[in-house]
């Protein structure tokens, strides 16, 4: 009884946002309906019929404008219909429990942690600090509490990793953290997919996010994306052929010494203003689709580096890169320059025998070991990044009719790649070059034994790998196998 009776704690700031994000999702559509509906009664009736033809006498213009009109009305009303029906199922990932983190040993000491951003998609990620029993990370009262990992318990084979790694490491290249491991959202308890985004709005990860949109009531995402391009479009045509319509007339009225209504006004104003709007959302949301970014991974974009997770196979193995001066570094160094290469990581993860008595997940895979390079990108390097026209045509469909209707959903939508969750591009195998990967069927023969001896020799410190002898002891590498990835 004395728990009911206690006061409700007042909601942080985070909490008061999503509830103001629930209220605008509902209201503001129902105010574009009306904008549109208002609009529609200024232009057909007023203009097109009122004044052209019953007063005017002039039939043939203002049929023409309300054919015109309806001709512009229609796509974007059926776009936005469209829209509206995807925005319950933008793309959201599965929420895990809070059961599904792995437990964490309490430490003997507490040493400092380290927000670590790892990938294209914002994240907190921990380097192996140990955290007590059931213990949630939180920063300030507004942020909501945050799983983390003990990464170098997950790594030594101490403690399983939350269940889902295979759905990463059956594939040939996926975005993971500085350790080789898939990317951990502490919020949703759950692996982030590549390209994904928590978004604190909805309190969801979401695939390719691209923002919060009000006018439309929700998350636009990978499932939605080229329907609110079309949208955004279609509405910047209605209404620039609204606001042309109204200023032509009221240019007319006032020719003819005659005061335009505020309706006539009112026209013109807001057939400008989402001119303006719809039409720099439109042109702003192609640019990035011909990028293959959404509007948050194009924050930052040029500066940012992540980390990806690359299949080794046994025909390949690690040569050092050539000694040349595109690749001498300056003295303070350059993140251009730096060496790709962050060390290796075989799954499924060594677990010892005595780890999963501990918690109540199931025992590791069986699946044959795969071994993974962990590169670090060059700074504004988008491995997805097909080029312009492949770009748009991944998201906007295969068919030039599906750039125009908006019936299918993206063709990226699919995910039943082998390689890859998305298509990689050209920039990926560079960088694998410049990691000193390469096959060794393509790198073998005399002359290129002898360009190698002009090649420069890398410290054994430059190559080791980022976990020191808890990722060595992960692998179960020995010196021998480290010289299959790394050249002598």
């Amino acid at each position: 009884m004395s728990q009911c009776c206690q006061p409700r704690p007042p909601p942080t700031s985070l909490e008061n946002r999503q509830a103001a994000n629930r209220t605008t999702a509902l209201i503001v559509p129902a105010l574009l309906i009306g904008i549109v509906g208002y609009v529609t009664w200024v232009v057909v009736v007023l203009i097109g019929t009122n004044y052209l033809i019953q007063h005017g006498g002039r039939n043939g213009t203002g049929i023409a404008i309300i054919v015109l009109y309806f001709m512009f009305f229609f796509p974007m009303t059926i776009s936005y219909l469209r829209l509206l029906m995807t925005i319950p199922h933008p793309g959201y990932i599965e929420k895990g429990s809070s059961t599904a983190a792995t437990p964490v040993r309490p430490a003997k000491e507490a040493p400092p942690q380290h927000n670590i951003q790892a990938s294209c998609t914002s994240t907190k990620v921990q380097d192996g600090t140990n955290q007590s029993a059931d213990k949630k990370y939180t920063s300030t009262p507004q942020e909501p509490a945050v799983t983390l990992l003990d990464t170098k318990a997950i790594l030594s084979g101490e403690l399983p990793p939350p269940s889902g790694t295979e759905r990463f490491y059956s594939r040939d290249v996926f975005a993971c953290d500085q350790n080789g491991l898939p990317i951990w959202c502490g919020v949703c308890n759950n692996w982030k997919p590549d390209r994904s985004h928590h978004g604190s709005d909805v309190g969801r990860c979401v695939l390719k996010m691209d923002h919060f949109c009000p006018w439309v009531g929700g998350v636009v995402g990978e499932r939605n994306f080229n329907f609110f391009v079309q949208f955004c479009s279609y509405a910047g045509i209605y209404a620039l052929f609204v606001m042309i319509v109204m200023a032509i007339f009221v240019a007319e009225a006032r020719s003819r010494g005659n005061s335009p209504g505020g309706n006539w006004v009112a026209g013109v104003t807001l057939g400008a203003v989402f001119t303006l709007f719809a039409g720099g959302m439109a042109m702003t949301s192609i640019g990035l689709a011909l990028k293959n970014l959404t509007t948050i991974d194009n924050i930052g974009h040029q500066r940012r580096v992540m980390h990806i997770a690359v299949l080794v196979d046994s025909a390949q193995h690690r040569q050092p890169r050539p000694m040349s001066t595109d690749h001498v570094k300056p003295t303070h160094g350059s993140e251009d320059d730096e060496d790709p290469w962050q060390g290796t990581i075989t799954y499924p993860l060594t677990v010892m025998p005595d780890a999963s008595s501990e918690t109540t997940l199931p025992p590791p895979s069986s699946s044959p070991p795969r071994t993974f390079a962990i590169l670090r990108t060059h700074p504004g390097m988008n491995p997805w990044n097909l080029g312009a026209f492949r770009n748009f045509k991944s998201i906007m469909g295969n068919h030039w009719y599906d750039w125009f209707l908006p019936l299918r959903h993206s063709p990226c939508c699919n995910h039943d790649r082998g390689d890859s969750m998305y298509e990689l591009g050209p920039d990926v195998e560079r960088l694998k070059t410049d990691a000193g990967l390469s096959s060794s069927s393509s790198r073998g023969g005399p002359s290129r034994r002898k360009h190698r001896k002009h090649r420069h020799r890398r410290e054994d410190s430059e190559d080791v790998d980022i976990m020191g002898s808890t990722l060595a002891n992960v692998n179960g590498s020995t010196g021998r196998e480290r010289n299959s990835f790394e050249s002598a």
